[in-house]
């Protein structure tokens, strides 16, 4: 677990949570990435898993990313990884056990930058 996860939870008032952290997955997406998270803390409380398929209305758990890049690296794909942290858990990247796994590629809007990026300024 990385360690300003750890300090998270080390602060927070209710532990019963599963927590949440990203990073970028190789080692050139690492340096690229700095995340916001919300909520800050990063956490889901417990009493949303496991999904038992209720009747009555269930709220699906959500964590939301801000993600930062810089400018010169926009176009490339780009790999993050998120993992899930709790009492048990159990990672694995080939059954994908713990974790979740998505690509990324960030392109301004702004057709000015986009004219200077190769492949989106025609």
């Amino acid at each position: 677990m990385p360690e300003d996860l750890r300090k998270k939870i080390a602060k927070a008032e209710d532990h019963n949570m599963v927590w949440i952290d990203c990073f970028g997955r190789y080692p050139a997406d690492k340096e690229v990435f700095q995340f916001e998270y919300y909520p800050e803390h990063q956490g889901i409380p417990i009493k949303y898993f496991p999904y038992r398929g209720k009747k009555n209305a269930y709220q699906i758990p959500l964590i939301a990313l801000k993600i930062k890049q810089e400018q010169e690296t926009w176009g490339q794909l780009q790999h993050i990884e998120c993992r899930a942290w709790y009492d048990g858990v159990y990672h694995n990247t080939k059954d994908k056990a713990g974790l979740v796994q998505f690509e990324l590629q960030l392109v301004p809007t702004d057709k000015s930058l986009a004219s200077t990026m190769p492949g989106y300024g025609k």
